[in-house]
């Protein structure tokens, strides 16, 4: 939570020494110590959480947002453009997919069989998943 209010409290343009985020950390963890009672303390700790979990839906860490620059237009064209090659490469495997599966099928019913052969021969195996691995 410090971390992540220290990169809202600096601007994005300034650079910050090392030394310097780490006074800006501590003073922000001694300053929440002495006011964490502060209904605006509680009320901007909640909206740090909420930035947080909005961050962890999009997939992004905090360092990343100051990179999101894009056009939403163009992210919209990204996107658009993204489905379309993965429609595309999804159509080209689809005959692979086809002629793959007679033989997917063949060997899980090989190798569940020999399992079941391994199993009722042995009275250690529980339930014979080495045999169907190396099958």
């Amino acid at each position: 939570m410090i971390q992540t209010t220290r990169r809202l409290y600096t601007p994005s343009a300034a650079f910050i020494s090392p030394e310097e985020s780490l006074l800006i950390s501590r003073a922000i963890a001694i300053g929440y110590e002495k006011c964490k009672d502060d209904p605006r303390v509680i009320s901007l700790l909640e909206s740090v959480k909420e930035y947080n979990r909005m961050l962890y839906i999009f997939g992004l860490s905090d360092h990343q947002v100051k990179l999101l620059t894009e056009n939403p237009y163009r992210a919209l064209l990204r996107l658009i453009s993204q489905c379309l090659i993965f429609s595309i490469c999804l159509i080209i495997s689809f005959p692979g997919l086809i002629l793959f599966s007679p033989i997917y099928f063949v060997t899980s019913y090989v190798s569940y069989s020999k399992a079941k052969q391994a199993l009722a021969g042995s009275s250690v195996k529980i339930k014979g998943r080495d045999v169907i691995v190396s099958f």
